[in-house]
């Protein structure tokens, strides 16, 4: 009898991983089964209390919307933008991971390393304000693509403990400020209307996007740029907030990243 029930669970383990497998393969592939999940993950996501309701009336039409989204080329964003990334881009990640494997998860893809850095570059600011310090990896390279007058200020709830240097030497330069608290609570007016670069990567609930957009909006200056990251699939609370946002302002994707990009 214990045989055939071990067998049995066996098989069940079997059967719903093939299951598994197949719905993965047609949502993957099918549009209309991508925009449903998309939706219901929206539906029940703000019928929690702890979520905010987006200020949009029609849940059902931002699936729709993203798929909709305009896209750019990196290069359409600053018109030397190639030049820059074939000459300058500075993408030292491997450095920073050695010895701190816990880290991985919290740099960007290098396609978007790349084209952040590019950014910075080409757009030469004087402040720069991030939202999300993470590991300080994305600290991190802004920091060696700007200029050594540039002041970063980079804000989080909390920074994990890291053991290689160059972070631990990065938070000790005068040029680098962390800032600890709450997106929900801080006062960011001091920087209003100051910063030249914002990038946005803090909380991904729906409630902390939206703060943290209010804020970028009120803090960048005239000809200033906000990129955003993690404005995809697997963030659906991202993509609301953009999406409403996107209604008001020309909002752009960057075309194989995941970056929203906004010149104000």
């Amino acid at each position: 009898m214990t045989y055939v029930f071990s067998q049995a669970l066996k098989l069940l383990a079997v059967t719903q991983f093939l299951i598994g497998q197949y719905y993965k393969a047609i949502f993957k592939a099918d549009q209309d089964v991508r925009r449903f999940f998309t939706w219901l993950y929206l539906q029940h996501s703000y019928g929690s209390s702890h979520r905010v309701t987006p200020p949009i009336e029609e849940i059902k039409s931002l699936p729709d919307t993203y798929l909709a989204f305009p896209v750019i080329d990196a290069s359409d964003v600053l018109p030397n933008l190639p030049g820059v990334m074939e000459a300058y881009i500075y993408n030292d990640t491997e450095s920073i991971l050695d010895g701190d494997t816990m880290m991985s998860g919290a740099i960007l893809r290098p396609r978007e390393q790349v084209i952040m850095n590019a950014l910075v570059r080409v757009k030469r600011p004087e402040v720069v304000f991030e939202f999300g310090t993470a590991v300080g990896v994305t600290t991190y390279n802004l920091f060696k693509n700007t200029q050594d007058t540039t002041q970063i200020y980079t804000f989080d709830w909390k920074i994990p403990p890291t053991k290689n240097p160059e972070l631990t030497e990065l938070f000790q330069n005068p040029r680098v400020h962390y800032i600890e608290g709450s997106s929900l609570t801080y006062d960011f007016s001091r920087f209003y209307d100051s910063c030249d670069f914002i990038f946005v990567d803090g909380g991904h609930e729906f409630a902390f996007v939206v703060k943290d957009t209010l804020n970028a909006l009120k803090m960048i200056k005239k000809g200033g740029m906000i990129l955003w990251h993690d404005f995809g699939a697997n963030f659906p609370d991202v993509v609301a907030c953009i999406n409403s946002f996107a209604e008001k302002y020309p909002i752009r994707r960057i075309d194989e990243t995941t970056f929203a990009v906004l010149i104000a």
